[in-house]
């Protein structure tokens, strides 16, 4: 069965929303896997992501976070709480520079269920 990619694009300024879904069965245009979101550095130094929530019927589920503007650490979101990326060397953006920001449901048709949602703040 095969789960559709369903893409969503953002700019907000310093923190914007995510919001990713798979469920077994479900119509492919139900899922969805994996978002794009950019917004506007801060003076943070970091990218910062905050699920609020992460909900798997079965473990195994995670959301990998990738920052494809800039280099960074990635980071895999597997429950709710804060999650940081850092920026390596000297890739620290200016504040007002576009950050982009790609999170992918992972590991997810094991899982059955996952609900994953939360914000990015750069």
């Amino acid at each position: 069965m095969g789960a559709a990619v369903m893409m969503m694009s953002s700019m907000a300024i310093g923190v914007s929303a995510y919001t990713l879904r798979f469920t077994s069965g479900a119509p492919s245009s139900d899922n969805a896997i994996t978002t794009t979101t950019t917004v506007m550095a801060t003076s943070a130094g970091k990218i910062t992501v905050k699920s609020t929530t992460f909900a798997v019927s079965v473990s195994g589920a995670y959301t990998q976070m990738k920052c494809t503007s800039h280099k960074t650490n990635e980071s895999n979101v597997n429950s709710v709480g804060t999650y940081y990326m850092n920026y390596k060397g000297t890739a620290v953006p200016k504040a007002g520079t576009p950050v982009t920001v790609k999170a992918t449901l992972t590991n997810y048709v094991v899982s059955k269920t996952v609900s994953s949602k939360g914000t990015i703040t750069a």
